[in-house]
């Protein structure tokens, strides 16, 4: 309704990502941007990117490059088709200049590590949910249960490991990542009318009418206080000198 389209693109982050920048190289990744979002990007006539792997996704395309892009994006690059991008650069410098730079990538990883946790226990409860639904690729099921054990073993490490960044780091870790709460509580109770929108209805290949079934009953809830439970319990234990 706003006159504005959406475009995916795929870049698979390479190990190099973690790597200093050395000389004129930089390391090379792999993406895909297929035949339709592509044409949707060249036609468009103000291009937005979401962060910079997908500035580095549509500029890479742009150039010609297809599969696999080592581009290099610094001060004198002339941008071909992005005309702007949404980071969240500003909210990173100010936790800089809240404490040393140890501490905020400690509480960041809080962050990473519970995103890891929800996204390993996603996956058999999704398989429970649709367990008919077609995939490019079917995981096998221990693999997805290997996923959700070794999912609890990240919160152990993340209870017991934390503060060794200093005290504090594992409440700080858990406050920012509340912070998502009230974003959810906005956009799907109050924007949305909690109602999920319509784009996650054709990921789940709903047709029209079609409800969403949930046969994971409470275990999803069960497995959330679990984790905080081993976290709680975890970083009571951790013994630091």
């Amino acid at each position: 309704s706003a006159g504005v389209d959406l475009a995916h693109v795929t870049l698979h982050v390479g190990l190099g990502t973690f790597q200093p920048v050395r000389g004129e190289r930089l390391h090379s990744e792999r993406f895909l941007v297929t035949d339709d979002n592509a044409a949707k990007i060249r036609q468009s006539k103000r291009v937005v990117c979401a962060g910079t792997t997908s500035v580095r996704s549509v500029e890479s395309m742009s150039l010609g490059r297809s599969g696999k892009t080592d581009l290099f994006i610094r001060p004198g690059f002339e941008f071909q088709r992005t005309n702007a991008m949404l980071t969240n650069l500003g909210f990173n410098l100010l936790l800089l200049l809240m404490s040393d730079y140890v501490f905020v990538l400690g509480a960041s990883n809080v962050g990473y590590l519970i995103f890891n946790f929800l996204n390993l226990n996603a996956g058999w409860i999704h398989r429970a949910d649709r367990p008919r639904q077609e995939r490019p690729w079917r995981a096998p099921t221990w693999l997805i249960a290997a996923g959700a054990v070794l999912s609890f073993v990240n919160l152990t490490f993340m209870g017991m490991g934390a503060d060794v960044y200093g005290s504090g780091t594992l409440k700080t870790g858990l406050l920012f990542a509340a912070l998502i709460l009230p974003v959810f509580v906005y956009r799907h109770y109050l924007r949305d009318k909690g109602t999920f929108p319509s784009a996650m209805r054709e990921d789940l290949e709903l047709g029209s009418g079609e409800r969403v079934v949930t046969r994971a009953g409470i275990w999803p809830y069960v497995t959330l206080v679990a984790g905080a439970l081993v976290v709680y319990v975890s970083h009571r234990l951790a013994v630091y000198q």
